[in-house]
């Protein structure tokens, strides 16, 4: 990006000289025009109920643009991404009379772009800065501070409980009443002006449900002789409950953690 442009002559010369000097005619010529090219590969499969995969691939080079696109609009940078989500019923690889239910699910992508230009010196083209390095050391660290690099990773366990095989009657204190999750999600970073960052998030809850069989009492159900008129419908059917329908208790807890570091520069 050029702001300001200044033209001069110097006098090599000892002495003082007098001329007049026109500039004339500033133009821009050969600009670049290299296009670049960009490829998505996906791929989405399944195993019966048992797990199911899905992957993308994504890779563009630094030129790429559509059609209508000028050179000027078209994007300087390489870009390598992918990103792949799994789904696994564990529970089945347990015996069935077990009733265990344990879904699983994996994600993991990680995301590479690698500007044209250096970041630090806007002017130069990265390839050129690292080909004047004086050592490997010297390459990676100019290679890694202009690369914008983010790593996400998740592993979930939702809903992961015991579900009721036999035909006995339920009781406040069956197992079949716990429901488990867990869930863990990274993020890593880092670019031009952040060195490293690192997020962390945790969590992991549980629930209890009990449904009681309800008791429910209608008092005036057999006072036939009192509420014989269809009006009366209503209080003749009138009933309540002396248990509630459902006892419910959730808990969670929460971790988190963030660590980040900004690049040190030499002014």
């Amino acid at each position: 990006e050029i702001k300001t442009l200044i033209v001069g002559i110097k006098n090599q010369a000892s002495t003082n000289s007098c001329a007049e000097v026109w500039f004339n005619e500033l133009r821009l010529a050969e600009m670049d025009n290299e296009g670049g090219w960009a490829a998505i590969l996906s791929m989405d499969s399944n195993v019966a109920d048992f797990m199911n995969l899905s992957a993308t691939g994504r890779q563009s080079t630094s030129g790429f643009g559509g059609i209508e696109q000028g050179p000027s609009q078209r994007s300087i940078e390489d870009v390598k991404q992918y990103d792949v989500v799994t789904n696994i019923n564990l529970g089945q690889l347990l015996p069935e009379k077990w009733g265990m239910q344990i879904p699983f699910n994996y994600g993991q992508s990680e995301e590479l772009i690698t500007p044209e230009y250096d970041q630090q010196y806007k002017d130069i083209k990265l390839k050129d800065r690292l080909d004047a390095a004086q050592s490997n050391d010297e390459e990676e660290q100019i290679l890694r501070q202009s690369e914008d690099y983010t790593k996400r990773k998740s592993i979930n366990f939702i809903g992961v409980r015991k579900t009721r095989t036999t035909e006995q009657k339920p009781r406040f204190y069956d197992v079949e009443n716990l429901t488990f999750n867990y869930s863990y999600n990274q993020i890593e970073h880092r670019d031009f002006e952040i060195e490293n960052s690192l997020d962390q998030n945790v969590r992991v809850g549980a629930n209890y449900n009990y449904s009681f069989n309800p008791i429910t009492i209608e008092p005036f159900k057999k006072n036939d002789s009192l509420f014989r008129g269809k009006y009366w419908k209503i209080i003749k059917d009138f009933n309540f409950n002396l248990l509630p329908t459902s006892f419910s208790v959730n808990t969670d807890f929460i971790r988190q953690f963030n660590r980040q570091k900004f690049r040190e520069f030499d002014c």
